[in-house]
């Protein structure tokens, strides 16, 4: 978009080989600048230069979350157990009362009370397993296919057909601007961390 006045930056070819960006101008007249296609293009490719990933860094990384994705995997299956033994528990407590009252040995006002207590005690247990087993378990997977593009971004966005160009950037960049001959732009999560590693050279 423009910054000047928010309309849609549109392309087109002049002279039949050409091609310049510039604002659509649709509410009022502002003296767009027309920006050749190729610095447009130039800008992009610092962007991506910017978060690219080293690939001694990429092995380092992609290492480290490994074992912190392993770490995580251990500490969310001993919870479910735990939890899971916890549900048992209160399935063993809710049948013992019962038979308890079948048995006569409890009034019904107790069993229905301790009943109640044991079932929503469970219940909270059991929501709690349904939210673990929710939760995305494939972080390392997700995190170094980020990774990995970021460690390319330069050569695909370089080689990329138009779509695949607008793909990369809707991955990587919001509020991408057109001001005057310059782009503005903010780098979404986690690239933006990864241009601000790349800057510090402290990818750990």
């Amino acid at each position: 978009t423009c910054t000047d006045c928010g309309c849609k930056i549109t392309f087109e070819k002049k002279k039949k080989k050409y091609v310049y960006g510039h604002c659509t101008q649709f509410k009022g007249k502002h003296g767009a600048a027309y920006v050749a296609e190729e610095k447009i293009t130039e800008q992009l490719m610092d962007v991506f230069s910017a978060i690219q990933v080293p690939s001694k860094a990429f092995e380092e990384i992609s290492t480290a979350l490994r074992a912190a994705h392993e770490d995580k995997k251990r500490t969310r299956l001993e919870t479910i157990r735990m939890l899971d033994t916890e549900v048992e528990k209160y399935q063993r407590r809710m049948d013992k009362v019962y038979e308890d009252y079948l048995d006569e040995k409890i009034p019904e006002g107790l069993y229905q009370r301790k009943f109640e207590e044991f079932r929503t005690a469970q219940k909270k247990l059991q929501n709690k397993r349904v939210n673990i087993d929710k939760v995305e378990d494939d972080y390392f997977g997700t995190v170094n296919h980020l990774l990995s593009i970021a460690k390319e971004a330069p050569r695909l966005f370089e080689r990329a057909n138009m779509e695949q160009k607008r793909a990369l950037l809707n991955l990587t960049l919001s509020n991408l601007q057109l001001d005057g001959q310059q782009l503005r732009w903010e780098l979404k999560k986690p690239f933006d961390t990864m241009a601000f590693c790349s800057n510090n050279g402290n990818w750990l």
